[in-house]
């Protein structure tokens, strides 16, 4: 069974536009800077889940199970379980069609969908040559965002995919590799642009067709991320640091 753990300490920042020009020294990717908006002490987070709302009424969460709620919260049911899997994050096309990623038994990648707003799932498997390529390199899947085409990216323990879905099945457009650097959270936004984030203090940006890679200082650890049109939002443990460009 997966269980993820979270410190105590959490941090947020925020990017928010600014000119390219800036102090020697600085850390540089693009346009705009960070800005420490506050910081708070969680006494026991390990509960934690991520939750979707579509109405007042209907919604699911996501942990080692789905679970699914009608009643705005009051009740959850359990709509998937099994042991030996476990669902790390997922993301929705539209209020019926959703994803959601994680690991069969830490030696491959899971990846189930719905059509009815999280009732009921089923698996969806790589092809035959994505899963040659990801043998050895992808055991697990740990968030998963989408681009304005439609196409997925899915954020594996040492790399990033962009992937084709498929009714059928999935097709490996590109892996590019972290290089080791564990990675827990990718978000993307409607220009196109992805972020994601490295247990090692980096940072992923997705811009134009390239990947750059910010590394960040100060003993700062980067545990989520989430864009909102042009800003990022990131949360942290450890150390606090700021990333100007």
């Amino acid at each position: 069974m997966l269980k993820t753990n979270f410190t105590t300490f959490v941090i947020m920042l925020v990017f928010v536009g600014c000119s390219s020009s800036g102090n020697a020294g600085q850390n540089r990717v693009g346009t705009g800077k960070w800005e420490l908006l506050s910081s708070s002490y969680i006494t026991d987070s390990t509960s934690l889940r991520p939750i979707k709302f579509f109405d007042q009424k209907n919604g699911i969460s996501l942990s080692v199970a789905i679970e699914n709620t009608s009643d705005s919260g009051k009740t959850w049911k359990t709509v998937f379980y099994e042991e030996n899997t476990a669902v790390a994050a997922g993301g929705f096309t539209s209020e019926q069609e959703g994803w959601v990623v994680g690991t069969e038994d830490l030696t491959r990648p899971l990846v189930m969908k719905t059509s009815d707003g999280g009732k009921s799932w089923s698996r969806i498997a790589f092809d035959n040559k994505s899963t040659e390529q990801l043998s050895g390199k992808v055991q697990v899947l740990w968030d998963i965002c989408f681009d304005p085409n439609g196409r997925a990216w899915m954020l594996g323990e040492t790399g990033i995919l962009h992937v084709e879905m498929g009714e059928k099945d999935l097709h490996l457009l590109n892996l590019f590799s972290t290089n080791q650097e564990n990675s827990d959270r990718i978000s993307c936004n409607d220009s196109g642009d992805v972020w994601a984030i490295g247990r090692k203090g980096s940072i992923f940006h997705f811009h134009d067709g390239n990947w750059i890679k910010i590394k960040l200082d100060q003993g700062y650890s980067p545990s989520n991320v989430r864009s909102f049109g042009s800003d990022v939002w990131i949360t942290g443990k450890t150390n606090l640091a700021m990333v100007f460009c």
